[in-house]
This record gives structure tokens, sequence and C-alpha cells, in this order.
């Protein structure tokens, strides 16, 4: 349920995501930061579905259990990655 809920609240990033790699990269190379994060997540998504639906697979019963854990494991994963890239930026911009 848990899985369910964090994948349901990822979604509801994916703009301020977009917004946040389109701006980092500024007006000139704007374009190309949102060809990149596009391609980004589409070859994601599909390496996603493609392992998701491995786990799912697997054995003799069908069950999301698995395939949720290992994909709120991948968020909470990603979502410590751009805390500590955030925090970063902002600390090298204040002793600059």
């Amino acid at each position: 349920m848990a899985g369910s809920l964090l994948i349901g609240l990822i979604s509801l990033a994916m703009p301020a995501m977009t917004a946040a790699v389109v701006g980092a990269a500024g007006r000139e190379h704007a374009g190309v930061a949102s060809g990149v994060l596009n391609a980004a997540r589409q070859s994601g998504g599909a390496l996603g579905v493609a392992v998701l639906g491995s786990l799912l697979g697997r054995g003799h019963a069908l069950s999301l259990h698995v395939p949720l854990l290992v994909a709120t494991a991948g968020y909470l994963v990603a979502i410590a990655l751009a805390w500590t890239t955030i925090r970063a930026g902002r600390e090298r911009r204040v002793t600059s």
C-alpha cells in the first residue's frame, strides 16, 4: 500500500523536476536539457517496466509485493540523491 501511494505522489513531482532541470541548464541549453530529460525518462520507464514485470512474473503466483518494494526502494534512493544534489548546489551558491 505504501509503495502504491509513493508511486502516485512521485507523478505529481514530474512538472517540478522538469522545471528544475530546464531552469538549471540556462536559456542557451534549455532545449538540450529538456531533450535529455525526456530521453532519460522514457528509457527509465521502459527499463522500470521490464524489471518490475520480470519481478511480477517470478514464482508461481502473481504478486505485486516484491515489485512495489523494489519501486519504492528505487524512489527513495532517487529522492536521497536529489536531496543531496540540491543541498550541495545551494551550499556552493552561498559560499561563492
